[in-house]
Formats: structure tokens, sequence, C-alpha cells
């Protein structure tokens, strides 16, 4: 039973043995370099940094020769109440929901444009030379390190030799020390050396294994298994040199990644020069615009009723100048005041929303301006065109400011042509109702009230 045991554990013991040692893992040049180039951070951000370049350029054409079109779209809501516009009130007694459209489309050319595709492909250029320049470096430091490696890895194997001749002086001076042929300085010195072998060695061995984390690290990645398993595969033949100094300097004139990268950036700069000339070059811009514009009141009774209520106050003024005014045997103004076909509209217009919209006319502009150095120079762009705040002829203050010049004007042309201060008063109050309406905005278009209060003062202007 007892050789039985035995036997078995002589059969398992090596085979345990075996499996327990740790396996090795082989790491050429070629593979380093294929791992770096695909996990070192400095090279995967110079291959980052070259994709925006890549759609600046492409980018370059479209932005250029095509037009930019802007589509937008929105959808409001307005309460009840009062507001106030610089010395005007308007009041609004039912809330209102509006939804719009636009399409805006601009183009713009001068030599700042034009300049932008040769610009941006010098900076493609610019970052292709840094994408090369990167590449070379990682290869050099990949390289060099993995030679430090096996530099490292050769002093190690050194100091292992060096330390087992100081093993073999130890024992033939403990030998001769046996033999009366040597003192006992003799065998403390040989084990002293071989105490500083010792120490040698182990500086060696952590210096190897801290070359290869050093390699890991300029590859870029974390080692898959314990370094001291990892073992270099490629081997290096020692050779003279025999380059001269004029054929390396022309060759580095020629070839220097980081030289050819600062070449092409300099290039691009002298573009970029061209381009900020460029801007003060004539510019012709393009603008079109097509927009539209829908709204509801939540509440179409009071607008009904104003409707009505203007009906009635028309036919009580016609009936007037039937009865007052009309010679005898002419023929007497219709006065009917039915106002059902008005009503219908105000119905029909109220429903449109929110999709039915009201287009608004089309606007087109064609630009051409030069500027002139040291003055500040507006985008190429109209602004005014998208934003309707911007008015043609001055903004919203000087629009206003004519409006209510327009009364006082009228009244200085009444008075010069004689007719009554009555006339004047009916023409301020007119364009006191245009004002409002003007300066209402769109909620004023889909009200019948403000509509018709236009239409009894051109009455009594008229009348007047």
């Amino acid at each position: 039973m007892k050789r039985l045991l035995l036997s078995v554990g002589l059969a398992v013991c090596p085979t345990l043995a075996v499996t327990q040692q740790p396996t090795t893992a082989n790491l050429s040049l070629a593979d380093a370099l294929a791992l770096a180039r695909a996990h070192n951070p400095l090279y995967r951000q110079a291959l980052h940094d070259r994709s925006p370049a890549g759609w600046a350029a492409r980018n370059a054409w479209s932005s250029t020769f095509l037009p930019t079109l802007t589509a937008s779209g929105g959808i409001g809501y307005s309460g009840s109440g009062q507001q106030r516009f610089l010395t005007a009130n308007f009041s609004q007694n039912v809330s209102t929901l509006s939804s719009s459209y636009g399409l805006f489309l601009d183009w713009a050319l001068n030599g700042q444009t034009l300049t932008q595709i040769p610009l941006k492909h010098a900076q493609l250029s610019a970052a292709d030379a840094d994408v090369a320049g990167a590449e070379s470096n990682l290869i050099t430091g990949v390289t060099q390190q993995y030679l430090s490696v096996l530099q490292a890895r050769d002093n190690a194997d050194v100091a292992r030799k060096e330390l087992d001749r100081n093993e073999q002086f130890l024992k033939l001076a403990q030998a001769r020390y046996d033999v009366g042929r040597a003192s006992l300085i003799d065998v403390r010195q040989a084990q002293v050396a071989r105490g500083q072998a010792e120490v040698a060695l182990l500086r060696a061995e952590t210096g190897l294994q801290l070359e290869k984390l050093r390699l890991f690290q300029q590859i870029g990645v974390t080692p898959p298994v314990d370094v001291a398993t990892v073992q270099l595969t490629d081997t290096f033949a020692v050779q003279t040199p025999a380059w001269q100094l004029g054929d390396l300097l022309t060759m580095a004139e020629g070839q220097n990644p980081a030289l050819k990268a600062l070449r092409a950036r300099e290039g691009a700069a002298s573009w970029g020069v061209r381009a900020a000339t460029g801007a003060y070059t004539p510019s012709v811009a393009v603008s079109a615009s097509w927009s539209g514009f829908t709204q509801k009141l939540s509440d179409i009774g009071p607008t009904i009723a104003g409707v009505r209520f203007g009906a009635q106050q028309d036919s009580i003024a016609c009936e007037y100048h039937n009865t007052a005014w009309l010679n005898a045997g002419q023929t007497a103004l219709p006065c009917g005041a039915n106002t059902t076909l008005q009503e219908q509209a105000i119905r029909d217009q109220n429903s449109a929303y929110p999709f039915h919209f009201t287009p608004q006319p089309f606007q087109a502009r064609l630009t051409i301006s030069i500027r002139k150095p040291g003055v500040p120079h507006r985008h190429d762009r109209l602004p005014h065109d998208r934003d309707p705040r911007h008015e043609p002829h001055g903004g919203p203050r000087a629009a206003a400011a004519r409006h209510r010049a327009l009364p006082g004007r009228l009244g200085h042309v009444f008075r010069a042509t004689g007719r009554p201060s009555g006339a004047a008063a009916g023409g301020e109050r007119l364009c006191e109702r245009r004002l409002r309406l003007s300066q209402g905005g769109r909620r004023a278009r889909s009200s019948g009230g403000a509509a018709a209060a236009v239409t009894r003062g051109r009455d009594r202007h008229v009348q007047a």
C-alpha cells in the first residue's frame, strides 16, 4: 500500500510542478508598434484632431457655393390684458393662440469666403503632418524603449554571471582558508563581493521590470500578465554607422516630421492672413424669406359683437345721410346692417389655427458692400431678414416716431389746404388707429374689432 501511494505521488508531483510554472508571453517589436498605434493616447489624440480638420475641408465647398437654408416654426400664447408701448396703451380682451413658420435662404460671397477652401485644405495638410509626426515619435519612442528593455535584460544577465563568479571565488577562498593557504580576511572579502553582486543583480532585475513597465506605458496599455513573464523576441545586430554629418542634416531637413508639421502650419497661417485680408474685398449677399402665420381667439364673441355694433353705427350714419344731406329726387344710399358674411369670415379665420397659415409677402434682398480698414464690419448675413424686429429704414423706435409724427403732419396739411379742423381731428384719430394696428403686430390682424374701428374712422373722416 505504501509503495502504491509513493508511486502515485511521484507521478502526480511532476505534473503539478509543470502546471504551476508561469507561462511566458512573447512580445516582438512589430506587435508592440501595432498595440501602440491602437492604444497610445498621444497618437490617438493626433488622429482625433485630424477628423475635424477633414470635415472642415469638406464643409468648405458646401459653405462657399451652397446657400444656407433655415427652417423655423413655433406656437405662441398671449393672455388678455393691457400693455404699454412707448406712450400708447394696447388692450386685448381675450387671449390668443398663434402659430407661424419661416424659411430663410442666405448666401454670401467675398474674398474671405473664397479663401476658406484653400485655408481648410492647408489646415488639413497641417493636421496630416501632425499625425505623421506623432506616428514617427511613437515608432521612435517604442523602439527606443524596446531597446532599453533588451539592454536591461543583458545587464541582468551580466549581473547574474557576476554573482556566479563571486560565489565561485567565495568557495575558493573558503577552501584555501580550510587548508591554511588563505586568511579569514580573504574569506570575508569574498563574502562582501558576493553580497555586492547579489545587490547588483537585484538592482538589475528591478531595472528590467521597470523598463518593461515603461514599455507598456509607452504602448498605452496595462500589462496583461506579470511583466516578469514577458519576453522580448527580437534581436538587433550592432553595426558601425557610415553616415556623414552633411547627409544627416540634409535628411533631417527634408524628412523630419516635426519640421514638416511646422512648415505645414506656416502654410495654413499664410492662408489665414489671406482670408483676413479678403474680408476687405467687396461682399455680395443674397437673402430670401418665406413666412406665414395664423391666430385663434379663445372667444370670438366680443369680436362679432364689435362687428355688429359697427354695422349698426354705419347704418345710423347712412340713414342720417339719406335724410339730412341728400337733395330731393336723388337715390338713397343702401343702409343695410347685415354682418353675416363678416361674422362667417371671422369664424373661418379663427378656425384656420394652427396649420392653415396666412402667407406673408415673399422677401428677397441683394446687398453689395465694401468694408473699409479700421471700420467695424457687420456680418455679411442680414439678421433683419430673420428677425421681424429689424425693419428697413430704421428700427421699431424710428417707425414709432414716424407714426407719432404723422397725425401732426396731416393736421398741417389740412390747415394748409383750408379744410375744417374736424377733418384734421378725424385724420389724427385715423392715424392713431393705424398706429395701434401696426404696433399691435400680428394680434391685431386676426381681430375683426380693430378692422371695424379703422372702417368707422375712415367713414367719419369722409363725413368731416
